[in-house]
């Protein structure tokens, strides 16, 4: 479930933040309405920060940019396997440190 929330909040915020290189590591998400929302948000912000600099580059341009693999793995200079296996270990990241914000 919580996994699914964090997919959730990153296709909402797709249409918010358009994709520059060099806001990538930067960018920032924009605040929901209700308390609860505003809570996930601040805890998305938060594990964002505590991932490395590639890690939530990769994270961005995938699940908010909407970037393919492919194209981050050319972006970023780096093999298309790479951003996937990163792309994973970060979303399962954000879900462990998302729950445990939430949780309590």
């Amino acid at each position: 479930m919580l996994k699914n929330m964090v997919y959730d909040y990153f296709r909402k915020a797709r249409t918010i933040l358009p994709f520059e290189e060099d806001q990538a590591q930067n960018a920032s998400l924009k605040p929901c309405d209700t308390p609860e929302n505003v809570i996930e948000h601040v805890a998305l912000e938060n594990a964002l920060k505590k991932l490395s600099d590639l890690d939530s580059q990769i994270a961005v341009l995938y699940a908010v940019c909407g970037y393919k693999h492919k194209e981050i793995a050319q972006i970023l200079s780096i093999p298309e396997g790479t951003v996937r296996r990163r792309y994973r270990k970060a979303i399962k990241q954000l879900t462990e440190m998302i729950g445990g914000a939430l949780d309590g």
